[in-house]
């Protein structure tokens, strides 16, 4: 069963984010999806990478969020994955802010 993705819900999302394998031997890119690419609600999904942050402290959510995300598989070029119901195939950009899109399988 394909993997299902849901978009952010605030900045502070530890839920919904996931991982893409951005390629060239690069750590995979910890992500969020975003609908509206090239204008608002144009429906385009996309991935937006988070900026790497280190912190002296890390809430329980977010100790939580990282075990998640590092017993989870990378999305990788080609994967199949569900939003909102409907099938997408992945597309990877690269190890950009904007590093991957979903189109319509």
């Amino acid at each position: 069963m394909p993997r299902t993705l849901t978009i952010h819900t605030d900045n502070f999302d530890t839920v919904n984010t996931f991982r893409v394998d951005v390629g060239k031997g690069k750590f995979p890119a910890t992500c969020s999806l975003y609908c509206g690419y090239q204008k608002a609600e144009d429906g385009i999904y996309w991935a937006l990478q988070h900026a790497a942050c280190v912190a002296a402290h890390y809430s329980d959510d977010e100790i939580a969020e990282k075990k998640r995300l590092n017993e989870e598989t990378p999305l990788q070029n080609g994967d199949t994955i569900l939003i909102e119901g409907s099938p997408y195939t992945v597309r990877v950009l690269g190890d950009f802010s904007n590093c991957a899109l979903f189109d319509p399988a």
